[in-house]
C-alpha cells in the first residue's frame, strides 16, 4: 500500500510542478546574469560588471558569428564569464571562470536571453545514463513546438 502512495504523491508533485510551470511561475536554474529577486520575479543581475559581460558576448557573437570566434575573443582579451554560486556559504556570490565552448554555446542557444520562459526544453532517457553521472541522460529538444511551456516576452531580454 505505502508503494502506492509514494507514486501517487510523485505523480501529484509532478503534476503541480508542470502547472506552475505552465503559469510562468517555476524558475529552475537561472542562466548567467539573471537572478530572482526576493519577490520571486526574475530580473537582470544588478551587478553591472556582469551585464556588461553578458552583453559583450551577444556583441562579440553579432560581429563574429561563430562561438569559437567569441571565445577566441575572451581569451585573446582575458574576460572571464560571471556566474552566481548556486548552494553553500558562498551561496548568492559572483564567480569568474575561463571560458569555454559549452558555457558560450549555452549562452547563445537560451531562449531566456532572448525574453522567453521556457519549460521542458530538455527530457532525461534513462537508457543513455551513465553510472556515478546523477545529470547524464539528458537531451536538449531543438523543436520548439515540442517545448511543454514557451512564453514569450516573459522576462527581461
Amino acid at each position: 500500500m505505502s508503494e502506492a502512495e509514494l507514486h501517487i504523491l510523485k505523480s501529484r508533485m509532478h503534476e503541480g510542478r508542470k502547472a506552475k510551470a505552465r503559469r510562468g511561475e517555476l524558475t529552475l536554474g537561472l542562466p548567467r546574469g539573471y537572478v530572482l529577486k526576493p519577490s520571486g520575479e526574475v530580473a537582470l543581475d544588478p551587478d553591472e560588471e556582469v551585464q556588461r559581460i553578458i552583453r559583450l558576448v551577444f556583441a562579440v557573437f553579432e560581429k563574429r558569428r561563430s562561438i569559437s570566434g567569441v571565445l577566441r575573443y575572451l581569451v585573446d582579451h582575458d574576460i572571464a564569464l560571471p556566474d552566481r554560486i548556486r548552494s553553500g556559504p558562498e551561496k548568492g556570490d559572483v564567480c569568474w571562470s575561463r571560458p569555454n565552448n559549452t558555457a558560450i554555446g549555452d549562452m547563445l542557444r537560451h531562449p531566456s536571453y532572448a525574453g522567453a520562459y521556457v519549460y521542458g526544453r530538455s527530457r532525461s532517457d534513462g537508457r543513455l545514463r551513465l553510472p556515478g553521472k546523477p545529470h547524464s541522460g539528458r537531451r536538449i529538444i531543438g523543436d520548439r513546438q515540442k517545448w511543454m511551456v514557451l512564453h514569450q516576452n516573459a522576462l527581461p531580454a
